[in-house]
């Protein structure tokens, strides 16, 4: 019998990959106020692609900014508050975001197997929104 395969790890979107990574800075650096280029420089990434998730997440209120010479981001509470699922909320458009389970059921019809491919897919989302709802930016920076 040949060895499984190891499944490929939970494929996140550019965004979401680039606010998670931008409120651990965040907290990690204090109280301070961080720029753009600053974030970018440290994660090797795209400072006009990371100006928009940071603009995403101050108007999910999850950092806020200051313009001007002493200017930035910084997070608006403090990060044992800040649930990584309004991170990654603030990420996803209102009709990406379906948590409706389908409830199909069991059958031989190709439309009744989608239902429960479908179905399937939900339950996993109901289940990581459900974890990903009791961890939060601390937990990830404890980590």
């Amino acid at each position: 019998m040949p060895a499984r395969k190891l499944s490929a790890p939970l494929r996140v979107t550019e965004r979401v990959d680039y606010a998670v990574k931008s409120v651990l800075f965040l907290h990690l650096s204090g109280s301070e106020f961080v720029t753009v280029e600053q974030i970018a420089q440290h994660y090797e990434i795209s400072p006009k692609m990371l100006s928009g998730v940071l603009r995403s997440l101050r108007a999910a209120g999850v950092v806020e900014s200051r313009s001007g010479w002493h200017g930035g981001f910084r997070l608006s509470s403090p990060a044992d508050e800040i649930v990584l699922t309004t991170v990654i909320g603030a990420m996803t458009d209102d009709d990406e975001r379906d948590h409706e389970a389908s409830g199909g059921t069991a059958g031989s019809s190709p439309g009744e197997a989608t239902d429960q491919v479908s179905s399937f897919w939900h339950s996993l989302d109901r289940q990581i929104q459900s974890s990903l709802m009791s961890f939060t930016v601390a937990d990830l920076a404890s980590r």
